[in-house]
């Protein structure tokens, strides 16, 4: 949740489905802040479960023919290029993220014209960056350092944003053609910790969240003793039982060089639960196995933090409104709907924000664009 931006006024309109402002600037791949882009419409996606989390695609007016990249040196040309956007209400803009160029569609029929401009967050960048000799990372390093370090190796002018943790890596060795985003976030995962680009391009490491304890960011409500709440055109409820949930994780970790083999493991031991190991919905375990996990408690927070994911998927929500910009993806929501039975917490797993010109709106008839939130049920395995 992006609190900064928490002032009256800016609750204020977004609970009422104010107009919403779109302002995107590029910048050359030295950094270097160039001219706004004129954004007709497009979309933004933040996608928790995604490598790369941050996405973009935004349709950009041109009708002089003047943006069209002929050069690496032209300003939208996708080889280091990036713009930054923010959207909000028109005295309260919220970042929305730093990406890098990696597509541009010109479309040219003669009557119209038009350019279209794909991006990603700075992992998208790193996860094509493949390593071009052997890397090691020597046993005992502290896993923050560990990644900081093979980021670095990437891009040098990165900025970091980490949170602490006391476990250390056993020997790694990576190798030619390495995909260093991913082997950087399977790092992250073992020790129960989230890495991803913010808004504003830094890169960070936090703790996984843990919904049951989490603060409520927002809500979504037609009751009128929680004061109402965020605008919600539609809502769609999901129970489901196969494929994506899972009420017992098992973790094994077996690190080459060793013969020792640690072991963590998380079940849904709540009788009150739909998805309770001993109860009617059965014992539907998920595996884990790991070659760079060094103690048992590590396996245990990895085993405990997956546990909650996979047992809030039982209960999943679609729902579709006016966007709200300053709303992450593992915010904690509550939303009730009467009509279907809903009052609970959830997870965002994941947010589409539509952009579109004025004139098409949403439901308070002056609302610039739309969001779809994607969420899973905040539950407890006790």
């Amino acid at each position: 949740m992006q609190t900064q931006f928490l002032t009256a006024p800016y609750k204020a309109a977004v609970m009422a489905g104010a107009q919403m402002f779109i302002k995107v600037q590029v910048f050359n791949a030295n950094g270097v802040a160039g001219e706004l882009l004129p954004v007709t419409d497009g979309s933004i996606t933040y996608d928790y479960s995604a490598a790369v989390r941050k996405t973009c695609t935004l349709n950009i007016s041109d009708p002089g023919r003047t943006l069209v990249p002929e050069l690496a040196s032209s300003i939208i040309a996708p080889y280091g290029q990036k713009i930054k956007v923010w959207m909000g209400p028109a005295d309260n803009l919220v970042p929305m993220g730093v990406f890098y160029i990696n597509e541009v569609d010109a479309s040219d029929t003669g009557a119209m014209f038009g350019i279209t401009i794909k991006g990603y967050d700075q992992s998208g960048k790193i996860a094509k960056e493949t390593l071009t000799s052997v890397y090691i990372i020597n046993g005992g390093t502290n896993v923050a350092v560990a990644i900081q370090n093979l980021l670095l190796s990437r891009d040098p002018k990165l900025k970091f944003n980490f949170s602490p943790t006391i476990y250390t890596t056993p020997k790694t060795i990576l190798d030619l053609n390495q995909d260093c985003w991913a082997a950087a976030l399977q790092m992250a995962t073992t020790v129960g910790m989230d890495l991803f680009f913010d808004r504003n391009g830094v890169c960070t490491l936090r703790p996984t969240p843990n919904t049951k304890t989490a603060t409520t960011s927002w809500i979504y409500s037609d009751k009128i003793s929680d004061g109402y709440g965020l605008l919600i055109d539609q809502l769609q409820k999901i129970v489901i039982a196969d494929g994506s949930v899972f009420n017992d994780v098992i973790v094994t970790g077996e690190t080459s060089g060793t013969t020792a083999v640690y072991t963590g493991r998380a079940q849904d031991l709540n009788p009150n639960s739909p998805t309770y190991v001993n109860g009617p919905f059965g014992d539907i375990p998920v595996f884990f196995k790991s070659s760079i996990l060094t103690s048992n408690a590590q396996a245990q927070q990895l085993a405990s933090s997956k546990l909650l994911y996979f047992m809030g998927r039982a209960d999943q929500i679609t729902l579709m409104g006016p966007p709200n910009p300053a709303q992450d993806e593992e915010d904690v929501v509550k939303i009730v709907r009467g009509a279907l039975s809903i009052n609970a917490k959830y997870t965002i797993d994941k947010i589409e924000f539509t952009l579109a010109p004025a004139g098409e709106n949403s439901t308070a008839g002056v609302a610039t664009g739309s969001q779809v939130l994607s969420l899973r049920k905040v539950v407890s395995p006790t």
